[in-house]
């Protein structure tokens, strides 16, 4: 199999048709960077070609550099099977699930392989039927190419532009985690927002290469609505979540974001300690003067305090929010979570173990050598409100993509190779 990384979660949706509409034939660095892949794993197949001149309107993607055939053909048995070993690879599901994986990590529309044409969304179906020496359009009856002697690969402008997660697995990895009305909501660095467990899905931004990654998210108080934060300070809302402002503007690196309990506000800090209030939220003071890392926020049910958890397990407390002792040890803490009562938290840590402190029970770690990015709740019935009554906390694995594009070509779409 060509050489690929360990891909994460977060995963680039399956894409929509975007056919192409003008005329810029040089190769584009993904449709490139592609080719190099296969050729490395299937050497001696041939290099084929990805741009083609084009007169007036472009009729394919190879006439915009978005497009690549490589040379391997269906009668030879040899050439044949490197082939079908390409289109299973790009076509499996991963460990999480996610259909198509490979061919959504690397941006790949649809292929046209030995008269037939598949796509990410539908499958495989005819691309040409042959009638004699020539392959017709089984609906119009014109000639098309059966593409026997190559395989043809056609990329979204994302995948052409070397902008999904094949290229940059960082954004395929988990960075946040919350509850909501129903499951859960896990947040991708892509900006992917991935429901389980029955969680409803509000959108999300991984349909969007974005200059940063996205860090954290936080549900509203009714569990109908997500926040999502990218390092730089801006805030996404989705579902009944109202936007009140971002950092922007603040040069600054976003650990963490919590909503108030009325959910007319937020907070946001940075791993420096700074604290920015929006809406409702107010000021209980940061930790931006003591030289510390912090990546986790937490708020008390009465929204006038909050909780800054160190990357070391110290806990700072401001306002009404108590201090009931800091992690021991050198494993570094990732999350914090109060107890319903305000009056104790549990703490993991980036291996998965979990600890309590004040009036939270010991319930457990989770499995060694797994990396955990955040601690999240398990319900109590009805539509939670996790400020008021807090449910005991649950680590959450994510093992299931639920969110994906239905957008398709229309039927009379045609294509041109």
């Amino acid at each position: 199999m060509p050489r690929s990384p360990r891909f994460g979660l977060a995963i680039d949706p399956v894409p929509g048709y975007d056919g192409a509409s003008r005329c810029d034939p040089s190769p584009k660095p993904g449709v490139v960077a592609f080719q190099h892949l296969i050729l490395a794993a299937y050497p001696g197949t041939g290099a084929g070609s990805i741009s083609r001149a084009c007169s007036g309107s472009a009729s394919s993607e190879h006439n915009e550099g978005r497009a690549w055939d490589w040379g391997v053909n269906a009668s030879v048995p040899v050439q044949k099977a490197k082939a079908e070993a390409v289109i299973d690879w790009l076509a499996a599901p991963d460990r999480y699930d996610n259909p198509h994986a490979m061919a959504r990590r690397l941006g790949i529309m649809y292929l046209i392989w030995n008269r037939r044409i598949w796509f990410p969304w539908s499958g495989w179906s005819v691309y040409c039927k042959q009638r004699g020496n020539v392959c017709r359009d089984p609906s119009s009856g014109e000639p098309r190419s059966p593409h026997r002697d190559h395989v043809h690969f056609s990329f979204t402008w994302a995948g052409a532009r070397k902008q999904t997660s094949f290229w940059h697995r960082d954004r395929s990895l988990v960075s946040g985690i919350d509850e909501a009305a129903a499951g859960y909501w896990v947040l991708g660095r892509n900006g992917g927002v991935y429901p389980q467990d029955g969680a409803y899905f509000y959108g999300s931004r991984a349909d969007h290469f974005e200059s940063k990654p996205y860090v954290a998210i936080a549900s509203t108080p009714s569990g109908y609505g997500y926040f999502i934060v990218r390092s730089d300070g801006v805030v996404r809302a989705f579902g009944d979540a109202d936007k009140r402002g971002d950092a922007h503007d603040e040069r600054t690196h976003i650990a963490d974001i919590e909503t108030t309990p009325d959910g007319r506000g937020y907070w946001l800090v940075s791993d420096k300690g700074r604290v920015f209030n929006y809406g409702r939220a107010r000021d209980y003071g940061n930790a931006r003067d003591r030289d510390v890392e912090i990546v986790a926020m937490a708020s008390t049910d009465s929204g006038r305090g909050y909780w800054l958890l160190t990357a070391r397990g110290k806990v700072l407390a401001f306002g009404d929010a108590s201090g009931f002792g800091d992690l021991q040890g050198d494993d570094e803490a990732v999350d914090l979570y109060p107890t319903p009562s305000g009056r104790g938290y549990w703490i993991v840590t980036e291996s998965g173990k979990v600890s309590a402190f004040g009036d939270a029970p010991q319930l457990g770690d989770a499995a060694p050598a797994t990396s955990e990015v955040g601690l999240s709740a398990t319900g109590s019935g009805g539509v939670p409100d996790r400020r008021r009554a807090r449910p005991r906390p649950q680590l959450r694995r994510c093992p299931l993509d639920l969110c994906r594009s239905t957008r398709s070509p229309s039927a009379s779409s045609s294509f041109s190779m």
